[in-house]
């Protein structure tokens, strides 16, 4: 079986039944094949996403000449490597920040499986890339594919490092709390020195 065909049975696992894909896929050390994976993965979606700029930054282009000569192409392949970039890093930022969590909360295995879950995910960074074509009904269904989205990560966590429906779950979540908390803490704090540099 090639590298793609694997890929495109593993992508339809991920998302028809991830449950089952989790419990009966033995690759989750992170840096093989699920690594090749989401390389893959992301590759795709960044050039759906690199054709829809184009499509829509020519159309733009049509109606009023809003780039010069080559613009809608170097737009095109910018989002390309942007989307590409973007995805990996995050991909090993979002999945060590949630395994610090999924650490705390018992989780019994490594950094690698909680990645090698985050790297099978990206099954869904294609679909939403696609979607995204579809004006005003896109975003919704995009709203939705991100609960999906967190539903699998669910699964993941749960088969790769042992943790209960809801430890997985909290693992995910906490990590937006803490951000949130902090974000409003800073803010706080940012309004109370404005508040006493005005007062001197």
């Amino acid at each position: 079986m090639s590298l793609f065909e694997n890929w495109l049975e593993t992508f339809k696992g991920v998302l028809t039944g991830p449950t089952e894909f989790f419990q009966e896929e033995g690759r989750n050390d992170g840096f093989g094949y699920p690594l090749k994976f989401a390389l893959i993965s992301l590759g795709l979606a960044a050039v759906i996403n690199g054709v829809r700029a184009g499509v829509f930054g020519t159309a733009a282009d049509l109606m009023g000449g809003a780039f010069p000569a080559g613009g809608v192409a170097a737009m095109a392949l910018g989002t390309v490597a942007y989307t590409f970039i973007v995805g990996v890093i995050g991909l090993f930022l979002g999945a060590a920040i949630v395994h610090l969590f999924v650490h705390l909360l018992g989780g019994e295995n490594s950094y690698g499986q909680t990645l090698s879950v985050f790297e099978y995910v990206t099954a869904l960074s294609v679909v939403t890339s696609l979607v995204a074509f579809i004006p005003l009904l896109g975003g919704l269904v995009n709203l939705a594919l991100l609960f999906y989205g967190i539903y699998i990560q669910v699964r993941g966590l749960e088969s790769y490092q042992g943790l209960s429906t809801g430890r997985a779950l909290a693992s995910i979540a906490l990590p937006y709390v803490v951000l949130f908390a902090l974000a409003i803490t800073l803010m706080v704090m940012a309004v109370g020195a404005g508040v006493m540099a005005a007062m001197v």
